[in-house]
């Protein structure tokens, strides 16, 4: 027996998908707490709170979690809809937290966080301009992740860039799959 997956129809108007439906709540949640963060000024002059507040925050949702989500995959549909499940914005809130609250502490997070995670959701970003579906919901809301989360973070980490000849095979594919995203009809 093979586990059957119900996906919803338009026509069924009873159907809750609420695999998404939590997948939004906890993105939302997160997001919220990482808006809450304080900012590192804050930390830096000293402030006993602000030093509380984010060990309580780093307390909510380790940094495992945080990798874990950012690297599932999403589901890509030949429609024009979002397909369900993970949508482009749950990561674009779980990288606000990450940013705020963690940071990129070190360079071989930034590398794991771009070959598990980034890199795979670029990827998607260029199979999708390349199928019938270029301009669909979810290609605009992935080029929108893309735009305004992940290239402004890999750009503000740039210094990990630096005295990495190691990562050469993967500093191969960031520089392909980045200049095939240039080329998307569908890049906002």
């Amino acid at each position: 027996d093979h586990l059957q997956v119900r996906l919803p129809y338009a026509d069924d108007e009873e159907y809750i998908d609420l695999g998404a439906a939590e997948l939004s709540f906890y993105a939302i949640l997160v997001e919220l707490l990482g808006r809450c963060a304080p900012s590192e000024e804050t930390i830096k002059m000293g402030k006993q709170n602000a030093i509380r507040a984010k060990s309580i925050l780093k307390s909510l949702v380790s940094m495992h979690d945080l990798e874990g989500v950012l690297g599932l995959k999403f589901l890509l549909s030949n429609e024009n809809s979002m397909p369900p499940g993970l949508q482009p914005s749950h990561k674009m809130s779980i990288i606000l937290f990450l940013e705020r609250v963690y940071g990129i502490p070190d360079q071989e997070t930034f590398f794991r966080l771009i070959e598990e995670a980034f890199l795979p959701d670029i990827r998607c970003a260029t199979i999708l301009d390349m199928a019938l579906v270029s301009e669909s919901d979810m290609a605009l809301a992935l080029n929108r992740y893309l735009c305004t989360s992940v290239i402004p973070l890999m750009a503000s980490h740039a210094h990990y860039f630096d005295n990495c000849d190691h990562r050469s095979s993967l500093l191969e594919s960031i520089l392909h799959t980045i200049y095939r995203l240039s080329k998307c009809r569908s890049l906002t």
